[in-house]
């Protein structure tokens, strides 16, 4: 096993160079599965950060300076040089210095007091770290009274997700970890609420009709939809075996 350093190195090469690059990902293709899920997760993250003291992990996707516009205070963190600088650029490009700051730290060690946070925020980041340090971390600078975390991550269990990490290794580096059972379970021990939407159960097999015209491949999508909210609603453990989760984690334990 890697020590810590040369795992952060690694990720962070990694993602300077996802964001020098700007290459097309294979998962581009296939946007339309979780297309509304990421929009549920913006809005629900845009009206709970409303006058809010706000911090983004993994801000390299320009997710701190819309929030600028609507919080009480943002700060964004990421492990990449090269995304923290082009942060930088769109804050001042945008004059919102004084409600927006963004630095390089790491995930799993935050360098933040207590109680600087309200609502900490985060998407496709957790699975990349060692998720019960940075829980401890994310938790000990949350406000013990009203903080909250939402995460939009990746599950482990769906074998369609399972088939694409295995045929796109290049993708990600070998360290990243989809969200298992464990990882709820720490959730569950953080926080006295936790609630997840899943999404995406059967809707992969809409992408059999990728041949044929979008309209049918659309038409499979909102069927399949259809279904994968009635077996959640049937049979609540099978979000656990979805692709991607949205998580919404309340009421710091007051152990933590």
């Amino acid at each position: 096993m890697p020590d810590q350093d040369s795992r952060l190195t690694h990720e962070a090469k990694f993602q300077d160079q996802r964001v020098i690059l700007k290459k097309k990902e294979p998962r581009e293709s296939f946007g339309y599965l979780y297309a509304s899920a990421i929009d549920t997760y913006w809005n629900r993250l845009k009206d709970m950060s409303v006058g809010k003291r706000v911090l983004v992990v993994g801000c390299s996707e320009y997710s701190v300076t819309p929030l600028a516009n609507i919080c009480k205070r943002v700060v964004g963190i990421d492990i990449s040089t090269v995304s923290i600088e082009k942060q930088r650029k769109a804050i001042a490009d945008q004059g919102l210095a004084e409600r927006a700051q963004v630095y390089v730290m790491n995930a799993e060690e935050l360098d933040f007091p207590a109680d600087t946070f309200d609502v900490i925020c985060c998407s496709g980041v957790l699975h990349h770290l060692t998720v019960e340090k940075a829980l401890q971390s994310w938790c000990s600078v949350l406000s013990p009274d009203d903080g909250q975390i939402l995460m939009f991550e990746p599950l482990k269990l769906n074998p369609f997700a399972a088939i694409y990490r295995v045929l796109t290794p290049s993708q990600r580096t070998p360290y990243e970890h989809p969200l298992t059972f464990g990882d709820f379970r720490t959730l569950h021990n953080l926080f006295e609420s936790v609630d997840f939407s899943a999404n995406a159960l059967l809707t992969p097999l809409s992408l059999l009709c990728m041949p044929f015209p979008k309209s049918v491949r659309d038409i499979a999508h909102r069927i399949l939809q259809s279904v994968d909210s009635a077996i959640f609603n049937v049979i609540p453990l099978t979000k656990y075996f979805a692709w991607s989760t949205i998580i919404h984690c309340r009421s710091l334990r007051k152990s933590i």
